[in-house]
């Protein structure tokens, strides 16, 4: 319910009570009541949404952190193919060297964007 519409019913919950002021506890009761059944209807309709949403968040994050270990296993590997020692590569990187970190980005470019943003 936006703000308008509670607005609204506020108006009209007034003008019941002005109108019938010997039904003001009935109008009252009633009232509570709508609001009561407002509040778990909604409650029923957001809390199973954000439920699945949370678990399907979470599964997310495990998929990611399992592929991000593989990730830095096939890092590692071509590290160690260019740079066994951890020596640091003098000057320009190697072209060879270049075209496989690119090529290992671009394939787990999805997962990275959602683990460190825009990437």
């Amino acid at each position: 319910m936006g703000r308008t519409s509670f607005l609204v019913a506020i108006a009209i919950a007034a003008m019941l009570l002005e109108l019938f002021p010997s039904q003001g506890g009935l109008i009252k009761w009633v009232i509570i009541l709508l609001a009561a059944l407002y509040l778990v209807v909604r409650l029923a309709r957001t809390l199973p949404r954000q439920y699945r949403e949370k678990r399907r968040r979470a599964m997310q994050l495990a998929v990611d952190a399992q592929e991000y270990r593989l990730y830095e296993a096939e890092l590692e590997a071509i590290r160690n193919k260019y740079d066994p020692n951890r020596l640091g590569v003098e000057g320009a990187l190697p072209a060879a060297y270049q075209d496989e970190l690119t090529a290992l980005s671009e394939k787990h470019r999805a997962m990275l964007t959602r683990k460190f943003g825009a990437y």
